[in-house]
């Protein structure tokens, strides 16, 4: 890792996204995982809050991962040598986060700047969504051994933006018991 030079131009690395972006195109993409590269060092300059959650950055360290560390996949270097001479990429693979958090999926680089003067890298990646297996003996909820453990523990399923998606009664009963 290297280290990160601060932009003076921008007081956050989210003010520098928008910037880059545009606000309303912000708001569009909200949900996807951006993540900006410094052109110069190839270090990350700033990442929208998806790909902050769910890759575990942490933008105020001042030593951050640069492109080839993130991209890996032995390819980062062409990737980077493309973007650099001002040509889109995109590909499949993964990139890498912090905390040994990681997500497969599609990517897609542009380099961008002001007035056709390349000052930075933006990554959209779009993660690879696993279709949900259907149990070999069809419904699972059905089953005896389900039964008897939806009766003692509570079960909670979140999306990734953290929503609530579905609880059974047993974490109904625990949420309303203890808030």
């Amino acid at each position: 890792m290297t280290e990160s030079p601060k932009k003076t131009d921008f007081e956050t690395p989210a003010e520098l996204l928008t910037h880059l972006i545009g606000p309303v195109a912000e708001k569009l993409i909200a949900e996807k995982l951006l993540v900006l590269f410094d052109m110069e060092t190839g270090t990350l300059a700033a990442a929208n809050d998806s790909a902050r959650m769910q890759l575990g950055l942490d933008l105020d360290n001042t030593i951050q991962p640069t492109f080839s560390e993130m991209v890996g996949a032995g390819q980062a270097d062409m990737y980077w040598a493309s973007l650099v001479a001002g040509e889109d990429c995109a590909w499949s693979g993964l990139i890498e986060g912090s905390l040994g958090l990681s997500l497969s999926g599609t990517m897609q680089a542009v380099a961008c700047g002001a007035q056709d003067a390349h000052t930075h890298v933006i990554v959209q990646v779009t993660p690879e969504v696993d279709a949900p297996s259907e149990p070999a003996s069809g419904n699972a909820a059905a089953s005896p051994t389900s039964a008897a453990m939806d009766s003692a523990i509570g079960t909670i399923l979140f999306d990734n933006d953290g929503n609530l998606v579905e609880l059974n009664e047993r974490a109904m009963t625990a949420m309303e018991d203890y808030g």
